[in-house]
């Protein structure tokens, strides 16, 4: 921690990177970072490979990113990953690494590959948890505005402090955010309760075709590019559909899939108990033990036989 601090204070401009298909924790570890710099007195500029789902356009700088940073032309003192296990998380990653002098991992995934020249990661409820800390290393006061980002990424990230990463020190954390003026119900309320009516017909027809497997224990919905197009909807806002399939009581593992524009397949998986990693390993994905995610090229069918396919085998495997 104290290298990082050190580095970031004696550095001026920073690219700070989301990473593909981007959730509350990304979003608000990113936002809440840029704050902070602004207030050291420092420039940074937002990436996001893909747009910033609207739910999430009520924290301040969320919606001032850039889909192409080597198009600026600048070199950037140093360029933030943010929430991202490895490179492949930031889409064109190997050209990221070419616009800045120096790249800083901050994240959370056990299965972090350490890319950076200065990693700050940890095994803890969010990156938003880290950035929080590094802030007030910083010396950064924590106002209502970054104390709203943190909160987004913190609760997304532990399922409104439902999920088993949440510990004593994120209620300690979230009390002091609380403290700083955010309105925690007026947070919930553009999180949960914005909904388009195209995100409900989506939902809608995801439930409709719900598969089951291995006796019921894994819950298996997609939605085709040309379905999600239909609705009005773009496929960033779908990430939540997964969390209703783990929901239905007796599953162990839920499976989404969902095909993007350009023809490949978004997959994301969750589980009560279950090490889903491993799965989201074999396709050559990654994430936690009980929230992971893939991408595989098309067509749907084909990606989702292949994801099925390798879910009961290694659910298969773990009971004998």
């Amino acid at each position: 921690m104290k290298e990082l601090v050190q580095a970031i204070k004696g550095l001026d401009d920073f690219l700070i990177c989301m990473h593909v298909d981007p959730d509350g924790d990304t979003i608000g570890s990113a936002c809440a970072l840029s704050l902070a710099l602004q207030k050291l007195g420092k420039t940074s500029t937002i990436y996001s490979p893909d747009p910033v789902p609207a739910m999430y356009s009520f924290i301040k700088n969320s919606q001032n990113t850039l889909r192409s940073p080597e198009k600026t032309g600048k070199r950037f003192g140093a360029v933030i990953a943010l929430d991202c296990a490895d490179l492949k998380r930031i889409e064109a990653g190997h050209k990221i690494k070419d616009l800045g002098g120096t790249l800083i991992n901050i994240d959370h995934h056990e299965d972090n590959t350490l890319f950076g020249d200065l990693n700050l990661v940890r095994n803890i409820s969010s990156t938003g948890e880290i950035v929080y800390d590094l802030i007030k290393e910083l010396g950064v006061e924590v106002d209502e505005q970054i104390a709203q980002a943190v909160y987004v990424a913190m609760i997304t990230d532990t399922g409104s402090f439902r999920f088993s990463n949440t510990s004593e020190r994120v209620f300690a954390i979230a009390a002091e955010l609380v403290k700083c003026g955010i309105d925690v119900s007026a947070i919930a309320t553009s999180l949960y309760d914005s909904r388009s009516e195209g995100e409900l017909r989506a939902l809608a027809a995801s439930l409709n075709r719900i598969e089951r497997y291995c006796g019921g224990k894994i819950a298996v919905s997609y939605l085709s590019d040309r379905e999600i197009a239909s609705f009005g909807v773009v496929s960033q806002e779908m990430q939540g559909i997964v969390d209703y399939l783990r929901s239905i009581r007796d599953v162990e593992i839920a499976v989404f899939l969902r095909q993007t524009q350009d023809g490949r397949v978004k997959i994301n998986f969750r589980s009560k108990t279950f090490d889903i990693q491993q799965i989201a390993k074999a396709l050559g994905g990654g994430g936690h033990k009980r929230a992971s995610g893939a991408v595989l090229d098309g067509p749907l069918d084909e990606a989702k036989k292949k994801a099925i396919g390798t879910t009961e085998a290694i659910w298969t495997a773990s009971l004998r």
